[in-house]
């Protein structure tokens, strides 16, 4: 034969031997399972029966929906979630004997999973137990497909993405417009109606009643929270009258451009959840629920104290600015009935105590002390009787005059303590002024003793020695 005869026989026969000994290797194929995914992509239903509750979930068109147990909108969230899922798909990586079932949460009672393409079953299996892979941190969780003798490796977290109480699939945001989409809002409560409008510049007044001036910022974060609401929870199968929305404590009106106004009604507590940790809330949970539609909602009581705001709450609360270089002289009342009243007045640069004893002042002590006087920013603005607030005629209330460079003045009248702690006061400035309540730190400031400006100032902070060297 001939040499290249020769060398094709050789190579022929050496392909042949590799052949063979490729044959007779392990494969490094991925190890049948035994089970196919079905395709994810077309499902439109998807049902999960986790003990005695059962929730189904439709698609139509782009949109998902629950259908049972109840019908109502899919939380935004929970329906991409459940899209992606579908869209990508899962496999499974590894198998096991029946016999593991129970080991791997996959007993009688599991959870069940069905999938349907229109009305066509695609697949079923019981969702088991959900572990991380160390190597990757990627879950996995274990399933049994309906009708299979073996458990198999899903690779995706189908615990944690479908095995989810009702409340986690539902929409909670109920509101979804921005305080520039606003015109205007109405709060009715107790028989009052209060009026505001928002101007293209975004400037809130309010309209009804009139000549009222309002704490613009409280107005604007009460708007701006309006189309942003969040429910805690489902009140389903409640009825008007055990909410405490048959007759709403407060209605509010978001009037919007070119859209419908959106209503919003506060009811009555909630009851606690007994499971909740650290009791029942000092403030409870309320009822909430939006103008003419069915459902009624729960709120966290922070979320219901943002909307119930009253008068008092939304009205400007600088009750009394004035210029420290401006005042000339203060008199406030006698530390005890009977006393000389506590005088004080600008002595050149400084401070003199004029009564009840004529000294010099210190001048940080003193101006320290008037500001509390010069700023007066009320903490509410209650609807309340004088005579009851300690603002009556009689017995007249104590009072604190300020006299300005010009000879103008401007007189306090301190009522009653109040609030929890007792240290609030009831405040007013003139006669005929608003009664406010002014909070504690301020209050207990309003009425100083004579120590508290005779006191000398706080020395200096002395400036550190420096280091050697330096």
């Amino acid at each position: 034969m001939k040499k290249n005869t020769l060398i094709a026989v050789g190579v022929l026969g050496a392909l042949v031997v590799v052949l063979l000994v490729m044959l007779n290797l392990p494969s490094r194929a991925p190890k049948e399972q035994g089970w196919t995914v079905p395709k994810l992509a077309t499902v439109t239903k998807v049902e999960i029966k986790d003990g005695p509750s059962t929730i189904v979930m439709e698609k139509a068109g782009e949109t998902w929906q629950l259908t049972e147990p109840v019908k109502a909108p899919m939380s935004e969230l929970a329906a991409k979630a459940l899209g992606d899922l579908l869209t990508k798909g899962f496999g499974t990586d590894d198998s096991g004997a029946a016999t593991q079932a129970e080991s791997l949460d996959l007993g009688a009672t599991a959870p069940t999973v069905t999938l349907y393409s229109g009305t066509e079953k695609t697949a079923s299996f019981a969702v088991g137990k959900e572990q991380v892979v160390k190597e990757t941190y990627v879950k996995r969780t274990w399933i049994k497909p309906e009708g299979q003798d073996k458990v198999y490796r899903a690779q995706a977290g189908l615990r944690t993405d479908l095995i989810k109480k009702l409340d986690d699939w539902r929409e909670k945001r109920i509101t979804n417009f921005e305080e520039p989409d606003m015109t205007g809002m109405e709060i009715a409560y107790e028989g009052q109606k209060l009026v505001f409008a928002r101007s293209d510049a975004g400037d809130w007044t309010l309209t009804e009643p009139t000549g009222i001036a309002i704490d613009g910022p409280a107005v604007k974060r009460l708007a701006s929270g309006a189309g942003r609401l969040r429910v805690a929870s489902f009140a389903d199968g409640k009825k008007l009258e055990e909410t405490g929305l048959d007759k709403p404590t407060t209605t509010l009106t978001f009037k919007l451009k070119d859209k419908e106004p959106v209503v919003l009604m506060l009811g009555g507590a909630a009851p606690a959840d007994p499971a909740a940790p650290g009791g029942a809330p000092t403030s409870p949970d309320r009822y909430i629920k939006l103008g003419g539609a069915d459902w009624i909602y729960v709120v966290k009581a922070f979320t219901a104290d943002s909307f119930d705001q009253h008068l008092g709450a939304l009205r400007n609360k600088e009750m009394l600015t004035l210029d420290l270089k401006e005042v000339a002289r203060v008199s406030f009342p006698p530390e005890v009935p009977g006393g000389k009243p506590i005088v004080v007045a600008r002595d050149g640069e400084g401070w003199k105590l004029e009564s009840p004893e004529p000294q010099a002042l210190s001048t940080p002590t003193v101006e320290g002390a008037l500001r509390t006087i010069t700023r007066l920013r009320a903490k509410d603005l209650p609807d309340i009787d004088p005579t009851v607030a300690g603002l009556g005629a009689d017995p007249a209330p104590a009072s604190i005059e300020v006299t300005l460079q010009g000879g103008a003045t401007t007189t306090l009248y301190v009522g009653n303590t109040t609030g929890e702690d007792g240290k609030e006061r009831f405040v007013r400035v003139g006669a005929d002024g608003l009664i406010f309540t002014l909070a504690s730190w301020s209050a207990e400031k309003l009425l100083p003793k004579v120590t508290d400006l005779t006191q000398p100032a706080e020395p200096p902070m002395p400036m550190p020695m420096p280091m050697p060297g330096q």
